[in-house]
Parts: C-alpha cells; sequence; structure tokens
C-alpha cells in the first residue's frame, strides 16, 4: 500500500526519505519541493512550493494543502458550485465539480448554436461577402427554413474542440470523474478527428466560444502538471482578480498587462517587467497592481514594496498596489514620494462566494475613489 505524505504549502516539515523516493522525487518534480538535507540518516526538510495538490511519486503519495483555510476554491476557479476544503476526498470531488462546469458551459454553447463557426468560400457572390452571420441565424427565434450558405461553410471549430477533449481526457486520467457526467460530455464532442473548413474570410467568434476557451485555458494552466492535478496557487490568484475585476468594473479599462521590455544601450539584453493588473482611468492616469499569493502582515515585504515602486516609476502610475487573499477585507495606505500613495489591500477569498464578490467591490470603489 502506498504511504502518503501530507504537507501544507510553503511550509516545511522535516521527514526521512528512503533514498529511491529521494532520487524519483528529484527526477520527476524538481520544482515542486525545495529539499534540503538535515542530521540524521535519510533525514530531510520538505517545503513544498506555491501549489495544492496530489502527486504519486516513487510508489507514494504527496498530498499539499493550502495555507489558507476555508478558501473558496469553486469561486476562484469559476465553477459555480460548492468544491469541499482540501483533505479527504477533496481531489475527486474537484475533478467532479471541473467536469460538471464544462459540462455545463459545453451544453449552453451547443443550445446556442455558437460551437459552429462559419466561413465564406471564395465564390461567394461580391452583394453578399461579409454579410452573412451564420451563428447568428441559428439563434434567431424565428425558424428558418434555410441557412444561407453551403453545408460545407458551416463546421465546428477543430481547435477548440481539441482543446475541450484534452481536457476531458485529462480529467478522466486523473480520476474521480463520475461515469455520467463523463458519458455526457463525450456525448457533446463531435467525432474525432474534425476536419477544418477551408478559410477565406472568417466571421468573428462568438463571446460564449470565447468564454469557454478562456476557460479551458485557464484551467488548464492553473490545474495541470502531466496527468497530476495541481493548483498553482499564485497563478489562479492573478487570473480571478483580473476576471472579477473586468467583470465588477466594465466602465473603467482594466486590462492584464503584457510583458514591458526595456533594452540596455550597452548590449543585447533585456529587462522584463510585467505588472499583474493596469488600470488606465479616462483621465490617462494609470493604477499598477500586483496580486500577492501570500498572508499580509503587518507590514507588507520589502520585495513586494520594492517591486510595485519599480513598476510605477516604469510605467509612470500615479498610484499603486498590493493586493494579497485573506479571510476577510481590509485596506491600509502609505503615502510615498512624489505625490504617490501604496495601497495595501486584503481581499477576502474565503466563505460564501456573495460574500467573496462584495469584496471585490469594495476593492473597486477604494480604486475609484483614489
Amino acid at each position: 500500500m502506498p504511504r502518503n505524505y501530507r504537507f501544507i504549502e510553503r511550509r516545511p516539515r522535516e521527514m526521512r526519505l528512503r533514498r529511491p523516493l529521494l532520487d524519483a522525487l528529484l527526477r520527476e518534480h524538481p520544482r515542486r519541493f525545495d529539499i534540503v538535507p538535515r542530521l540524521g540518516r535519510n533525514t530531510y526538510q520538505v517545503t513544498p512550493g506555491d501549489w495544492i495538490g496530489t502527486i504519486d511519486c516513487g510508489g507514494a503519495k504527496f498530498e499539499v494543502a493550502p495555507k489558507i483555510r476555508g478558501c473558496n476554491w469553486s469561486h476562484l476557479l469559476n465553477i459555480g458550485d460548492a468544491v469541499p476544503q482540501p483533505g479527504g476526498a477533496i481531489w475527486p470531488s474537484l475533478v467532479e465539480a471541473l467536469g460538471q462546469g464544462l459540462l455545463a458551459r459545453l451544453r449552453h454553447l451547443r443550445h446556442q448554436g455558437g460551437d459552429r463557426v462559419y466561413h465564406e468560400a471564395a465564390s461567394v457572390s461580391a452583394y453578399l461577402r461579409g454579410r452573412l452571420d451564420i451563428a447568428a441565424q441559428m439563434r434567431s427565434t424565428q425558424p428558418l427554413p434555410e441557412f444561407h450558405c453551403h453545408i460545407d461553410q458551416l463546421g465546428y471549430d477543430p481547435a477548440f474542440y481539441a482543446q475541450v477533449r484534452e481536457t476531458w481526457e485529462r480529467l478522466g486520467i486523473i480520476g474521480g470523474l463520475s461515469a455520467g457526467c463523463s458519458a455526457a460530455i463525450e456525448e457533446l464532442l463531435p467525432a474525432a478527428p474534425l476536419q477544418p473548413v477551408a478559410v477565406a474570410a472568417p466571421l468573428r467568434r462568438e463571446p460564449a466560444l470565447d468564454e469557454l476557451h478562456d476557460w479551458l485555458a485557464y484551467i488548464n494552466e492553473c490545474l495541470f502538471d502531466g496527468v497530476h492535478l495541481r493548483i498553482d496557487t499564485p497563478r489562479l490568484f492573478e487570473h480571478y482578480m483580473g476576471r472579477e475585476l473586468s467583470r465588477l468594473a466594465p466602465d473603467a479599462r482594466w486590462r492584464l498587462q503584457p510583458m514591458h521590455r526595456i533594452r540596455s544601450t550597452a548590449d543585447a539584453a533585456t529587462l522584463t517587467l510585467q505588472p499583474d493588473i493596469v488600470l488606465e482611468r479616462t483621465d490617462g492616469s494609470r493604477v499598477i497592481l500586483d496580486v500577492k499569493w501570500k498572508r499580509l502582515g503587518e507590514t507588507p515585504l520589502a520585495d513586494d514594496v520594492q517591486q510595485v515602486l519599480a513598476y510605477a516609476l516604469v510605467f509612470d502610475a500615479t498610484d499603486m498596489g498590493l493586493i494579497y487573499p485573506g479571510p476577510r477585507d481590509e485596506m491600509r495606505s502609505y503615502p510615498m514620494l512624489g505625490g504617490r500613495e501604496l495601497r495595501l489591500y486584503q481581499v477576502r477569498v474565503t466563505g460564501a462566494a456573495s460574500a467573496c464578490q462584495r469584496g471585490i467591490r469594495r476593492l473597486v470603489r477604494a480604486i475609484r475613489c483614489n
């Protein structure tokens, strides 16, 4: 029977590891644990990184629980249904919740007809070119006797469905996905392989398709490590904050800042800076927000403050803030030179989704009042 080792995210534990297990852990998961030899035969201090989940290695199972108790993972993952607190049978429950979330989104998309894409053929008449929107016709409340296109111009999006199938297969490999949910997803998947439709001038994709595509990319980036279920907690929190701020402040210009590269004048070396969130106000001023997946103490770490100050200098931001997760909402401010102000925001990530959303709304109001 495999032995289970339990950890808490970023918390060290002193333990004994036999040499075959140690070699397998360093070979297969070199970046997941920080392992330091200690006094005593086969004794090591093992510290997991910024992730939670389970991995099987060398005949043993390593389980890493979150450092924030009661964190609402279903809300952070945008699943919709409650996911239990990690511990015990959490991971099969999380796999089932992800499968149900995928099934619900796929059903909604198929019901709208948004999983089809229309491509104009090169032979279309000049009068009709660019004027057909087949997806809109499919969602029309009035029954249409026919579509104004040939059937070979209307097809599934192969790249999108390849992504759906990959996610579904990964959930099945990890285990914990119910047979009913798996069968329902499989029934909605087109027969593979899909042949791409010849593209001349593709019309825009539907928002529902883009939303599911983004959710799949988000889930795959944050959760999967080969065939293991792993939540990259810092990346997850960054995505969560960007998504919620965009949803609750549609009238403001929120955007996830792409990498900003600064090239040296002496050689070809570049310095890459990437703040997590940049808010551009209508008056042209900017607010830099850097998201940290760590506990907020009495004062922030000097490295975090220096990092956001560097971002503010490079991007000429008038205000800057550090966002931390926590059990309750909290805000502090520190005046800086040059009329700038550093604000620390602790955003609630525990309890009901409605309570977490209230915390995001308070954050939006606080930033707008600056």
